[in-house]
Order: structure tokens, then C-alpha cells, then sequence
């Protein structure tokens, strides 16, 4: 690290090379993040958002969701940011996949964040005319997704992810700046009795309004679902769609199929369609009626319950 964090002072990435990944956790990100780093002339930035172990000032009060509304205005923050995506800014967590062999011949800085999809129009209106590649936006099918927080962070079964909530255990709204979108559906949320229902409603508000956002079309959303079941195409694809220009030789030699290193519970299935489908077995039709009731309160069109896919099955980026 101590050789890496000389070599990362010494270099200078430009701005304008940037790229953002952004999901939800257990969305396939860590996954995408590994098949962009065998790409060559780029070097992995990872998670410097993550409160715990990120590079964030404790000041901002980012918290675990960070949103800007696109009126907000600070020069620190944008200040930090820019350090952030250049990799002036860094720590032994955030390098975790800086190689030696890697970082002399970079010239682009991949930055994955978790949970801060909701700064995307943000970063996209304060940096956006600066970045060369538009952000990627990987969306996961609601239901595996919080299937497998749940299973991953609080190790909660299969059998119990309908358990009923305590009246003791209410929803806490995060402690930190612009937490609004929760409080207009605070109630709502509470009268969730489940654990994945809560998920789901919370997921929504991380994500239905960046689905049908105005300015949607100043970030690349990919389907995880489209990504697993035709790799090759909908990389390449992709790609394209970032304004990133790769021999489609290298992308070719790329092995998609390897699981990432963030399998924790080993259930990466080879059978795509076996992968995808899992999760719609796990549940009677009254439990996914009333995960579709939480899709249609938030108004998500591009999801149901009761299909493994997106509604926009076809090879299409939003």
C-alpha cells in the first residue's frame, strides 16, 4: 500500500477520464467492477463512499444513502468529489484493488459507489460536462437484490423473510443531510410488517425516480438481468453507449461467467435462467402480491413481482 499511495500522488488522472458505477448493494456491482477492471489502462477505485471505511469528511453527513438535490451548491463538496474521481483522494480500503502491475499503465479511474444512486443527477449537473464517459447505473430486479441483503448483512433465511416487524421496531429515518424522501413515506414504510417489504419500499426510494428521471439520458442504466443473460452483446453494448472505445477482441477474451469474489453465500449458478428465476419459487402468489403492491405504490413500471426480468427485456439502456 505505502508504494501504491506514492505512485497515486505522483500520478495525475484526469477528470475527464472518469467513470462511475452506481447500485444498490447486491446488485452486481462488485461483479461488473472486476469485468471493467480486466479492460486495459484502468485502475479500480472501490467504495469510497462507505461510511465506515470510506474517505468521506465526517462533516458532509453524506450517511449510507447520499442524496443532492440538483440546486445544492458547495465547493467543498464538489471540490471533494472531483479529488475522489481523480484518486487524489484515497485510503488502504478505496485501493483494495490497485495492482502494481495495473497502475503504471492507467490513465482511467473506475469509482464504484453502493447506495448513491441518488447522486447521479447531481454529479451529472455539477461534473458532467467535464466527464468524457457517461455513469453507469446497474439495476438488479428489486426482489433477489434485497433478497440477498437481507441474507448477506443479517443473515435472515429464506423461511423468514416474512416474519412480522415488532411494533418496537420502527423505521429510523437516517441520520443525515436531505433525508426528506423518507420522511414523506415514513408512514408507509411502518405499515410494512416484513423485513423484505421494508427492503423493497426502500429500494424504491433509492431508485423509481432515477427510472424516470428527465435526465435519465445523461446516464447509461443497465439491466443485470440482460448483462448475465447475454454478456458479451450487452457489454459491448455498453460500452458504446458510455462513449468508451475497446477492441472488441479484448472484451471477447473476457470471462463473464467467473462468480465475484462477493458470492458469499456460493449460490452463482452457470444456468442463467436458473439464477434469475430462483428467487419467484421462494414465495406463494399472496407474498408476491403484496411485494407488487409496494412496486405499485412507488409507481415502478419496469419491474413486476412476478417476472425474474425487466419489462424492457430487449437489449435497451434507458
Amino acid at each position: 500500500y505505502t508504494i501504491i499511495a506514492v505512485i497515486l500522488k505522483i500520478k495525475c488522472y484526469k477528470l475527464k477520464n472518469a467513470i462511475i458505477i452506481t447500485s444498490d448493494p447486491r446488485s452486481g456491482s462488485t461483479w461488473l467492477l472486476e469485468i471493467f477492471a480486466k479492460l486495459p489502462h484502468i485502475v479500480v477505485n472501490f467504495e469510497p463512499l462507505h461510511v465506515d471505511k470510506g474517505i468521506v469528511p465526517k462533516e458532509f453527513n453524506l450517511g449510507w444513502k447520499p442524496f443532492l438535490p440538483i440546486d445544492f451548491s458547495d465547493k467543498k463538496i464538489e471540490y471533494f468529489f472531483i479529488k475522489m474521481l481523480t484518486f487524489k483522494i484515497f485510503n488502504k480500503w478505496t485501493t483494495l484493488d490497485v495492482s502494481l502491475r495495473k497502475i503504471f499503465k492507467s490513465k482511467i479511474v473506475v469509482t464504484k459507489f453502493i447506495l448513491a444512486n441518488q447522486l447521479l443527477p447531481w454529479i451529472v449537473l455539477k461534473l458532467g460536462s467535464k466527464l468524457k464517459y457517461k455513469p453507469v447505473y446497474l439495476l438488479r430486479h428489486p426482489i433477489p437484490t434485497c433478497i440477498s441483503q437481507l441474507k448477506v448483512f443479517h443473515k435472515i433465511s429464506n423461511d423468514n423473510l416474512f416474519d412480522s416487524i415488532s411494533d418496537t421496531e420502527p423505521f429510523i429515518i437516517p441520520d443525515c443531510i436531505f433525508s426528506n424522501r423518507f420522511k414523506q413515506h415514513i408512514t408507509y414504510i411502518n405499515s410494512l410488517n416484513s423485513r423484505i417489504e421494508r427492503y423493497l419500499a426502500l429500494w424504491c426510494i433509492n431508485n423509481v425516480n432515477l427510472l424516470n428521471h428527465q435526465d435519465s439520458h445523461n446516464w447509461v442504466a443497465v439491466f443485470y438481468e440482460n448483462l448475465v443473460e447475454n454478456p458479451e452483446k450487452v457489454f459491448n453494448n455498453l460500452l458504446k453507449s458510455m462513449g468508451l472505445e475497446i477492441d472488441c477482441k479484448i472484451v471477447n477474451e473476457i470471462n463473464f461467467r467467473k462468480a465475484s469474489r462477493t458470492d458469499f453465500n456460493n449460490d452463482y449458478s452457470t444456468n442463467t435462467n436458473n439464477q434469475l428465476n430462483s428467487f419467484l419459487d421462494k414465495f406463494s402468489n399472496e407474498q408476491l402480491q403484496r411485494m407488487q403492491n409496494i412496486f405499485d405504490y412507488f409507481n415502478l413500471r419496469q419491474y413486476s413481482a412476478f417476472n425474474a426480468f425487466p419489462k424492457i427485456k430487449e437489449l435497451e439502456f434507458i
